[in-house]
């Protein structure tokens, strides 16, 4: 594809308003886009395996959307499909990530989120401004029957697993 293509989740130009949504309220997503032959460009959201396109208006090479969050809470998976031509792109967050700019793909790989929180929620103010760290006890002290059942849950899903041996 010759041309531009942008967006960053990050960035208020491309996403209104920042963070996670509450239940009832609206997000506009947008994408810098010039280049030549654009044909449609959509935004595809995701939630809970519920897939919906929403076209895109464009003025001025930036094409927009906004969407509903919704009254239950969830996250939302979202990219931007492209159809120039004959051709379709998708451009979503680089692979392993789920924010920030992102690039251009020939298959939907990853997608962006959005996290939509039922309407009142605040987080608590032992919350604010804090490191929290989640701790899996599963991944500790594994030996025997349980280190056999956690690789074989995690190949079923099609991973990779590595057993490390006695590092001591």
């Amino acid at each position: 594809m010759k041309g531009f293509i942008l967006h960053n989740s990050a960035d208020e130009n491309f996403r209104t308003p920042l963070g996670a949504l509450n239940t009832g309220e609206s997000v506009t997503l947008s994408l810098y886009l010039q280049a030549e032959n654009v044909k449609n460009v959509f935004l595809k959201v995701n939630c809970e395996n519920n897939v919906e396109f929403f076209p895109m208006t464009e003025e001025n090479c930036i094409y927009s959307a906004t969407i509903y969050s919704g009254d239950v809470p969830c996250v939302k998976n979202y990219v931007f499909k492209v159809v120039m031509g004959s051709e379709t792109f998708y451009y979503s967050p680089k692979n392993g990530h789920t924010c920030g700019i992102g690039d251009l793909f020939t298959c939907d790989k990853s997608s962006y989120q959005i996290t939509v929180v039922k309407n009142g929620f605040k987080t608590p103010d032992c919350f604010k401004g804090a490191l929290m760290y989640q701790i899996f006890p599963d991944r500790f002290c594994v030996s025997g029957e349980n280190l056999s059942s956690g690789k074989e849950y995690h190949e079923k899903k099609g991973r990779t697993v590595y057993v490390h041996k006695d590092l001591s």
